[in-house]
């Protein structure tokens, strides 16, 4: 498959072109992203997590609280016109790595009799040497602007508490941005194009898979297919490296307006201020050995801080709630060693843990008592 920019997202593909008539979603495991860290990846809903409220009825999620409410999705299962109607693409669309599963999928799902549909379909020449590319993009949801507004209160206030017990985090400026709906091509062009440096906050999130095809020798007939979905509960963020060396330059993430977001600033932010380390660490052993690594650290950093805020803000069930959401990464290799993290912090606390990490992400590890490249053995993995 050929070359090509990235963008939205799952069995999402914008609405540019719509090809298979019927679609089911497909869930495959989550993997990596090349640089997107998809912070709690509970790879079903937000239903999870069930709290037996012990001796009353009433209702602890109210006023600031009330997006800790469980609420049923707005949609069982997402149609592709629902997320051509419903959905906003964030951030360009990313060229597949080829190593990741999900390439294999899209191959097995794009015969050639597919793609020479979309070349007669657009009335271009069948004689023509075209390029083939797998893309691989996020897409949003809208929230009402109430959820909004009390996500968007909290993530204010992780970030106050995270600068107040960690000396070092980079101020970063966000341009906080709701998922708005209907979307106005103003909006869309801010999404897509005009992306970096924005917390974008809606009800949830697909990973949106597509093929780009392109007449070489007129580069100008391209088009792009939608094939298949992943509906995704958490929050994700983007990280690209500077063109001129390791530090930070393009970013974004995205925090859903349910539970997940008492965790998601914390894990989705502080990557922000330590990205040289995972990718120093990335150039020594490759870059999912690097993403475990940093997933260690940072996962295990939110689960401490995010803890310690819910007990100061007296969270309804917080710490239940955050507990559960990390009970929930146990089965995704990922975040194996996430444990033993949470367990060190917890004794040498938050400071040391950042200092150490930014250092070196190796010696974070080591001092976890976890070699990873050994640990990590399968190619895969590594």
């Amino acid at each position: 498959m050929g070359n090509r920019k990235k963008r939205s997202n799952t069995n999402k593909k914008g609405k540019e072109n719509r090809l298979p008539k019927k679609e089911k979603e497909i869930v495959l495991p989550v993997e990596d992203r090349i640089y997107t860290r998809r912070g709690f990846v509970a790879a079903s809903a937000l239903a999870g997590i069930t709290l037996l409220m012990k001796g009353h009825n009433r209702d602890p999620y109210v006023g600031e609280w009330e997006f800790l409410k469980q609420r049923p999705p707005r949609y069982p299962s997402f149609t592709r016109d629902i997320i051509n109607n419903e959905f906003v693409k964030l951030g360009q669309r990313n060229q597949i790595n080829e190593n990741s599963p999900y390439l294999a999928r899209l191959k097995k799902l794009v015969p050639d009799s597919l793609v020479n549909s979309i070349i007669k379909r657009s009335n271009w020449d069948p004689k023509g040497d075209y390029s083939i590319t797998p893309l691989e993009g996020k897409s949003a949801i809208s929230d009402s602007q109430k959820y909004y507004n009390q996500v968007l209160d909290y993530c204010k206030k992780t970030i106050k508490f995270s600068h107040s017990k960690i000396s070092g985090l980079t101020h970063h400026p966000i341009k906080w941005t709701r998922i708005e709906n209907p979307v106005t091509p103003e909006d869309t062009f801010s999404y897509v194009s005009d992306a970096h440096q924005r917390g974008f906050i809606g009800n949830r999130y697909i990973l949106d898979f597509e093929i780009g095809v392109t007449n070489k020798a007129h580069p100008e007939q391209s088009v792009y297919a939608p094939i298949y979905h992943i509906s995704q509960s958490g929050a994700f963020v983007y990280l690209k490296k500077s063109k001129d060396d390791d530090t930070l330059g393009d970013w974004y993430f995205f925090i859903p307006t349910d539970r997940f977001a008492l965790v998601a600033p914390f894990s989705e932010i502080i990557p922000l201020s330590t990205f040289s380390s995972l990718e120093d660490y990335k150039n020594k052993v490759g870059r999912y050995t690097a993403l475990v690594a940093d997933e260690t650290f940072a996962e295990g950093l939110s689960y401490v801080l995010s803890s310690e805020l819910a007990n100061d803000l007296n969270i309804p069930n917080g710490f239940e709630i955050i507990t559960g959401i990390q009970n929930r990464l146990k089965n995704d290799p990922r975040y194996q060693f996430v444990p033993q993290s949470i367990t060190w912090i917890q004794k040498n606390g938050v400071q040391n843990a950042f200092d150490l990490y930014s250092e070196s992400a190796e010696k974070y590890m080591t001092a976890l008592g976890i070699n990873l490249e050994k640990e990590l053995t399968s190619p895969r993995e590594r």
